[in-house]
């Protein structure tokens, strides 16, 4: 087993020049051969079965991306073939036989992705390594609250698990609750409720690097090491981060913190109905979770967004107005019959009875200020009744996972998505806004709002999905270079996206551009030293092996 220690000698052994020389430009990507592959294949069928690798095109096609923006398009990347390991043992030695045949290779776990490049590879003819198999709850501590899992394991899973064995624990959820607990944490996932970014809470790291050594991270380097997922620290650097969003290795387990069932649990929603009052609804709620009054992330979103969720509103009427003004007012009409307000925010609420009314009576004061403002709130016992039958907004605050959030209005095939972090300041969520109008009118396009997110008291992710269409390669390139240049412009506002579809990842990384990219040149010298073939995930978050980047 590679040690902590090893991790850090190797990268510290790496060039200097490497880490501060002259910037590079990416090259095209070197496949594999035939013959290599084959032979590849017939050792991953000893190690896996023979069933769990997947040549045919019917099963390749499995490992597309259902939203690609490269449909019907020779770019649209197709892997070569796919294998899922059951065990941290076979991930080994899969990586290895990796390395042995110079095969190239991306990782999946569970869940869609979708929007952000879905299970396909980076690139045409890669191996795809699918963790699904790896999906047991290995163990659920009640008295520290965590739980340890592998990457197949997803929210739903995580969270039937605790309902049927009756452990008083609760979870922050993603929308949908599909993915994989590990991956989505790893890919700067999201939470509804009292945890809003998810990698804060995982802890202690199994993971496999790209020559198929294994490292623990944290506690677990110890030969015993009992706080492994209590304590995310050991002596020296801490190496976890190295391998969130990265191509430096394969998380085959992880610590992921829970908490103990509140004694009740409140949800509300906060209504203001002009466009400005979106900076005090966002400022004065930041200040009341920075004083601990709002115990959940800050779900900002436009009202109009809520029709997704009515039954019996029917849009065609609205898309049938070709005059941009008019479909402007037209839309206002319908918020104002239905009273969705302009702007929506989402709380939740946990602890005390008792508590959770003080901390309602200090929000609603402090909000009250907003000329015009409606409050929503629902207090709850626990355990919570049927908690399916609650709507999904207060699910998610609940910690309980759900599908019902996803949905589409069906005039479109798909969208990518675009998620750059501003901070939690009511003019910045403002002016991002308008933003993403100017730049969307700019390509003929219209903005109908984002979701802003308040993950943490400090910070607000803003997702804007743009349209696919599988049968309109055209269409979808304005989509591709729409989103490239909102990349570039909240770039220029030192707004950087945290998480990107595979199109827009050199974009996107483009935009990090301080010291000469001193932070790509430092990710690039951490990838040659631990991935010296340059097999795992080229190319992903813009970081390419050695082999990969021009001269």
């Amino acid at each position: 087993m590679v040690t902590r220690r090893r991790v850090m000698h190797v990268a510290t052994a790496a060039s200097g020049a490497a880490l501060f020389g002259a910037p590079v430009t990416i090259a095209a990507s070197q496949r594999v051969t035939k013959d290599a592959l084959a032979a590849a294949l017939r050792v991953f069928a000893n190690i896996v079965g023979k069933q769990w690798v997947y040549t045919s095109e019917a099963a390749r096609d499995l490992y597309r991306d259902d939203y690609s923006p490269f449909a019907g398009t020779q770019q649209e990347p197709v892997p070569a073939a796919a294998v899922a390991p059951k065990n941290t043992r076979e991930v080994q030695q899969v990586v290895q036989v990796c390395n042995q045949y110079n095969v190239p290779f991306w990782v999946i776990s569970t869940g869609k992705n979708l929007g952000f490049g879905g299970a396909a590879p980076m690139h045409s003819g890669m191996i795809t390594l699918d963790l699904k198999r790896m999906n047991r709850i290995i163990e659920v501590n009640e008295r520290q609250a965590y739980a340890v899992v592998e990457p197949g394991v997803s929210f739903l899973d995580l969270y039937r698990h605790l309902q049927e064995k009756g452990l008083k624990l609760w979870m922050t959820v993603p929308s949908p609750g599909w993915g994989s607990v590990i991956a989505n944490s790893l890919e700067h996932g999201s939470g509804y409720g009292f945890q809003g970014d998810h990698i804060e809470s995982l802890c202690g790291l199994e993971v496999v690097l790209p020559t198929g050594e294994l490292l623990r991270t944290g506690m677990g380097a110890m030969d015993k090491g009992e706080s492994w997922h209590s304590t995310k620290y050991s002596v020296g650097a801490h190496l976890d981060g190295l391998f969130a969003q990265s191509n430096l290795g394969i998380v085959t387990r992880a610590g992921y913190w829970l908490r103990p069932e509140p004694q009740a649990f409140a949800s509300a929603t906060v209504k203001v109905y002009g466009q400005q009052d979106l900076v005090p609804l966002v400022d004065l709620s930041t200040q009341l979770r920075l004083q601990g009054m709002i115990g959940s992330s800050v779900r900002y979103s436009v009202g109009l967004t809520d029709l997704a969720h009515d039954r019996e509103f029917n849009r065609s009427g609205l898309d049938a107005i070709t005059d941009a003004v008019a479909r402007g007012k037209a839309m206002l009409g319908v918020m104002k019959e239905k009273n969705l307000g302009a702007w929506h925010a989402r709380m939740g609420f946990y602890g005390s009875p008792d508590l959770i009314r003080a901390q309602w009576d200090e929000v609603r004061s402090s909000l009250g200020q907003i000329s015009g403002v409606q409050f929503e709130f629902q207090q709850f016992e626990t355990p919570l009744v049927n908690p399916h039958q609650l709507d999904v907004k207060t699910k998610l605050l609940a910690g309980v996972p759900s599908l019902a959030d996803w949905v589409t209005n069906g005039r479109v095939d798909g969208h990518i998505l675009n998620s750059p972090l501003l901070p939690s300041d009511g003019e910045a969520a403002l002016d991002a806004h308008r933003l993403a109008v100017r730049v969307h009118a700019n390509f003929g396009r219209e903005f109908a709002g984002a979701e802003m997110l308040s993950r943490t008291p400090r910070q607000i992710l803003m997702t804007m999905g743009a349209e696919i269409f599988k049968n309109d390669p055209v269409a979808n390139e304005v989509t591709i270079n729409l989103f490239k240049q909102l990349s570039i412009e909240f770039a220029k506002r030192g707004w950087g996206e945290i998480r990107a579809h595979h199109a827009l990842m050199k974009t996107v990384q483009d935009g990090y551009g301080w010291n000469n990219h001193a932070m790509r040149r430092v990710n690039e010298t951490l990838k040659d030293a631990l991935d010296p073939g340059g097999l795992m995930a080229p190319g992903k978050n813009g970081i390419y092996p050695r082999r990969m980047r021009g001269a």
